[in-house]
């Protein structure tokens, strides 16, 4: 049987917590499911390589990297299973 794929997204705060949270989540399912990391923090680059856990860097909307007028909306996620 093939492992699941899980993501654990995170969204950007104040020091690295969410982010060590997130990777020992991920550790803790790497024998039974292949975890992604998705998060906003810059520090999520050094992850991958120190872990061997797959990461996604999202820019948020305070990166100022995509105009407003871009005619990409952005959303809300209020919940994510």
């Amino acid at each position: 049987m093939e492992k699941p794929t899980i993501i654990l997204a995170t969204s950007n705060g104040v020091g690295m917590g969410h982010l060590a949270r997130a990777s020992a989540v991920a550790l803790a399912l790497k024998e039974v499911a292949n975890p992604i990391i998705v998060s906003m923090a810059g520090g999520i680059a050094e992850i991958p390589a120190f872990m061997g856990i797959r990461c996604e860097y999202i820019p948020g909307k305070d990166r100022m990297w995509m105009s407003e007028k871009s005619g990409i909306s952005t959303c809300v996620i209020d919940y994510l299973l």
